[in-house]
């Protein structure tokens, strides 16, 4: 067994009087192809975690945020095709209201659902939601130093 850490996720969120978090649907072909995700990937070398998500961001769906935070959670999980361990922390990013999301060919499609009835495929994607919900989207105690300048 390999235990990698070289993979971050990223959560984003726009407020249109609730708080919505944003779907990707995984292309045909892809890995977890046919499925709503969000956005993910790789870290590259001489990156930081938080480049990497931001880069990602930006690769997967063109929105650049106007707030961003470390998520406050990592994400443990096991791929047993690899035998490999992940630990990946996790990272919200805000975004107006009107912006507009342009895909890239990981996804085939997007939706924003509301944040308290978005369907997660992993338990580990709730945990982390509920963390971001409550550390940095109903201003936690922990929201002013998860804050990442950007």
């Amino acid at each position: 067994m390999r235990i990698r850490t070289d993979c971050v996720f990223c959560y984003v969120f726009r407020e249109r009087g609730t708080w919505e978090v944003l779907q990707l649907l995984r292309a045909p072909g892809r890995f977890m192809e046919d499925t709503w995700a969000f956005v993910s990937g790789g870290v590259e070398p001489g990156e930081t975690m938080h480049d990497a998500a931001l880069r990602e961001l930006r690769e997967e769906t063109q929105l650049t945020p106007t707030k961003f935070y470390h998520g406050d959670h990592v994400k443990t999980y096991y791929l047993p095709v690899s035998d490999e361990l992940f630990h990946a922390p996790t990272f919200a990013a805000i975004v107006d209201v009107d912006a507009e999301v342009v895909l890239n060919d990981e996804h085939t499609d997007q939706r924003w659902v509301s944040i308290d009835a978005v369907p997660t495929l992993w338990t580990d994607d709730a945990d982390a939601l509920a963390t971001i919900r409550r550390q940095i989207l109903n201003d936690g105690p922990g929201k002013p130093h998860l804050r990442i300048d950007v």
